[in-house]
Order: C-alpha cells, then sequence, then structure tokens
C-alpha cells in the first residue's frame, strides 16, 4: 500500500505553499489524459506518491515564456 498525503504535506512535498498548491490544482485539475492528480474521500483531497510525480511531470510540461520584454540595449 503506497502512501497518502493531505494537501498541506503534498505541497511541503513539493515544496510550494498550500495555497500555490490550490491555486495550481484549480488551473490543472486533470492531467494530459484527463486523469485527476488526486482522489477525493468526501471532501478531503488525498495524494499518492505516483500523483506527486505526475505534478511534477506535468509541472515540466509548461511551455516556458518567450517574451521578449527585456531587449538587448544597442
Amino acid at each position: 500500500m503506497s502512501r497518502t498525503l493531505t494537501l498541506q504535506e503534498a505541497a511541503t512535498e513539493l515544496r510550494k505553499s498550500k495555497r500555490w498548491f490550490q491555486d495550481w490544482l484549480s488551473k490543472h485539475p486533470t492531467d494530459a489524459y484527463g486523469k485527476p492528480f488526486y482522489s477525493k474521500l468526501g471532501r478531503t483531497k488525498v495524494f499518492r506518491e505516483t500523483d506527486i510525480a505526475r505534478i511534477l511531470d506535468a509541472t515540466m510540461s509548461v511551455t516556458p515564456c518567450h517574451s521578449r520584454s527585456s531587449r538587448h540595449a544597442p
């Protein structure tokens, strides 16, 4: 049986704040295949270690910003 984590514990595991993690989950509730990043037990979200790995994979696939707002000086 794998270890389960609460929202706060999962955020700590990711080295992010609980608030940042809640915001990220509201914007990205599922992975690329439509599978949720967590399981719900009543109103409580719980995370497996495999869910944390999938979240890390999802954050790595985000396209970097290609802004040219900082131009080189002439």
